[in-house]
């Protein structure tokens, strides 16, 4: 997190600071001298645990809009503990962590020889999160990204978002995103079936099963990842999706 609770440790040159979560409360920014904005990371680990009002108390000491977030854990593990059967009901039981990783099970589809498939159900759940991520007002088109493993997903998801207007997003493969960095990006990793797996390790088409390119897709948001896939999958990939 921020700091130790002996204040602080200093690695080199670099200002690296550590501080248990519980511990957030007596160490903000008033009672260490810290102007909002010191840090330029801030890594939140094992956040699956943790309620989201919680995993944005510690943002929000520190953050501003550049500042880079991390946010890490295990979204299968246990989640929040919830007293209140309501504020369980109405969401609170679901972590930051999990509500950032929509799992879908949706369908591939073929769209012709080529070795090129799309998915139907996950381009809507692109759109929608779109949608949400644009109607809370602090978002434009432009902060907004979506990589997508197969060309036949990025040509669905540029036609929904042309009969819809909103201009300005880019959607596009993992190579056109090798430079290019953007607030927000969603990954549509089109994975449904197994077969999906196969094909793309025949072929070294996208994100499942190259290393570069899976390095290069989870990188180029400077503030909120997004991933959209079937979970049981894509963590099938044990040395690169599994370990994240």
């Amino acid at each position: 997190m921020l700091f130790t609770q002996q204040r602080a440790d200093v690695c080199s040159q670099n200002d690296i600071r550590l501080q248990r979560s519980t511990s957030i409360f007596d160490y903000g920014p008033p009672r260490t001298g810290l102007e909002q904005g010191h840090f330029s990371h801030i890594f939140l680990d094992d956040v699956a645990p943790v309620s989201e009002p919680e995993s944005m108390i510690h943002i929000s000491y520190f953050c501003l809009k550049k500042t880079v977030v991390v946010i890490a854990g295990d979204p299968m593990q246990l989640g929040p503990i919830i007293y209140s059967k309501q504020a369980d009901k109405l969401g609170l039981g679901k972590s930051y962590l999990e509500r950032r990783f929509y799992g879908i099970q949706g369908c591939e589809e073929s769209g012709g020889s080529i070795p090129s498939l799309f998915n139907i159900i996950e381009a809507s759940k692109v759109i929608e999160i779109i949608q949400e991520l644009l109607g809370g007002g602090k978002l434009t088109n432009k902060d907004i990204g979506v990589i997508a493993l197969f060309q036949l997903q990025v040509l669905k998801i540029q036609e929904a978002l042309q009969r819809l207007h909103l201009s300005g997003i880019t959607v596009g493969s993992v190579e056109q995103f090798q430079r290019r960095q953007t607030q927000v990006i969603i990954i549509s990793t089109v994975s449904s079936t197994v077969k999906l797996n196969e094909i793309d390790r025949g072929h070294y088409l996208g994100i499942l099963s190259n290393p570069r390119a899976f390095n290069v897709a989870i990188t180029r948001a400077r503030a909120l990842l997004i991933i959209i896939g079937n979970p049981y999958i894509i963590c099938k990939c044990k040395f690169l999706w599994n370990e994240l």
